[in-house]
């Protein structure tokens, strides 16, 4: 008797659930439906918040991240699915009325796809809170690594190049000052080095900024921030000063900043 028992009780497992839930399919029509639509409305939300950022980001130069655009093409996609389904017109078939009785295939058909796409919708939409849409690109410096920029044919050149190169490669070393009469080539001869040490990879961030006779610390800190591809929400030098400070002081990046002109 425990033997047929436990038969009976997997056959109406195996029958009965299955016949509930396609019955229901045809029962919760205008339900799924609705809900179908509802999902479909608070993705096209979703969709529009994400592209209003993409939108302000690429105004602002900044670049989209890959899994964003991603999103986008898989929203598009699906959008297109449920315009199919919602607008079939087999939906007109599927409502009972004086004249006609409702198509039962039908209707089973088009609440099953509505509570699958439902589904699809529902995940889309949960990954489309996204911590930032885009990024700014770090500028490559002026000078690409190996341009022959200085003129090695003048040994006293050469030899102060090398000198701070290898003061450079010095872990010990933070501050090289080169100092001159004006137009000895000092300027030559760092961005040379400047090359020289990208093409060495010394650096993960080569930064040259003009100094000058009257310093204007504001385009100081825009020529270094552009270059780490920093955007500066502070107003105040000395926000600004803070935001630069603490940048330049991640652990995981060797940075080189080459002042040039300094009266």
């Amino acid at each position: 008797m425990e033997f047929v028992s436990v038969l009976i009780e997997k056959l109406l497992e195996y029958t009965v659930a299955p016949i509930t839930r396609q019955v229901g399919y045809v029962i919760f029509y205008p339900s799924n439906v609705k809900e179908l639509k509802e999902a479909a409305q608070a993705l096209q939300r979703t969709r529009e918040r994400v592209q209003h950022e993409v939108d302000a980001a690429m105004r602002n130069g900044e670049l989209i991240e890959g899994d964003v655009k991603k999103w986008l093409e898989e929203v598009d996609e699906i959008t297109m699915k449920f315009n199919g389904l919602n607008n079939d017109e087999r939906h007109a078939n599927t409502g009972c009325s004086t004249r006609s009785f409702p198509n039962l295939c039908f209707r089973h058909k088009l609440s099953r796809q509505s509570k699958k796409i439902k589904v699809v919708i529902v995940e889309t939409n949960a990954r489309g809170n996204f911590d930032g849409v885009s990024y700014r690109e770090v500028p490559k410096s002026t000078n690409e690594p190996g341009e022959p920029i200085m003129d090695s044919q003048l040994g006293v050149r050469v030899s102060a190049e090398n000198d701070i190169m290898k003061a450079l490669e010095n872990p010990k070393v933070q501050t090289i000052g080169v100092y001159g009469l004006p137009g000895v080539g000092k300027t030559t001869l760092v961005k040379a080095v400047a090359g020289n040490a990208q093409k060495q990879r010394l650096f993960d961030v080569v930064i040259l900024a003009n100094v000058t006779r009257n310093p204007n610390l504001e385009n100081i800190q825009l020529e270094i921030a552009e270059t780490l591809g920093l955007k500066f929400e502070e107003q105040s030098l000395i926000g600004r000063t803070r935001r630069l400070r603490d940048r330049l002081n991640l652990k995981h990046e060797r940075i080189l900043i080459i002042l040039d002109d300094i009266w």
